[in-house]
């Protein structure tokens, strides 16, 4: 079963993550596509340690359809992200992937 492409936050729910997604937007270390999705890499910052965690765990709940993974990897934590390209294309513009 193919799972749904759509976010199912309401208005005030998405202005409220974007806004936390704002928050470590700054030390976002590098944004690149790879096969069937993309990856951000930030560095390990006591906020960025505080806040992704939550935050992807929540994206992977409200954007089922695509799988949400963090990894540490050296001294970045590292966001990966794939799924089917209709809703990687979407999540792409909102995370500012090329």
């Amino acid at each position: 079963m193919e799972l749904p492409i759509a976010c199912t936050l309401t208005a005030e729910e998405l202005t409220d993550r974007r806004s936390l997604w704002r928050r470590i937007d700054t030390e976002v270390a590098s944004r690149s596509r790879v096969d069937e999705g993309f990856r951000i890499a930030y560095a390990t910052t006591p906020e960025v340690e505080r806040l992704l965690p939550s935050l992807a765990d929540a994206e992977s709940r409200c954007c089922s359809f695509a799988s949400w993974r963090l990894a540490k990897e050296g001294e970045q934590l590292v966001l990966s992200v794939s799924g089917p390209a209709d809703g990687i294309e979407v999540l792409c513009h909102e995370f500012g992937v090329d």
